[in-house]
């Protein structure tokens, strides 16, 4: 018997609102605010001619890895 891997048809978008990142990293809007304020997750950014801020899909995995990293060197991540 084969089994095929599930795979999601809709990925997320490249550049994501705040909101969305947020989803993404799996936290509440205001969180993910206090994230990035503090560094954990990256700054917007706003591209010229256009009024929106946007996240970098890219910029927010690398946050979240190394997130996990130092969790699990300080022995705060499960």
């Amino acid at each position: 018997m084969t089994t095929k891997a599930k795979q999601n048809p809709i990925s997320p978008p490249r550049g994501m609102s705040g909101r969305q990142a947020a989803a993404y990293w799996g936290v509440s809007p205001g969180t993910f605010t206090k994230m990035v304020a503090l560094g954990i997750a990256p700054a917007p950014m706003q591209l010229p001619g256009i009024d929106r801020i946007i996240y970098d899909r890219n910029e927010i995995d690398t946050a979240i890895s190394a997130a996990v990293r130092a969790g699990r060197s300080t022995g705060t991540v499960g």
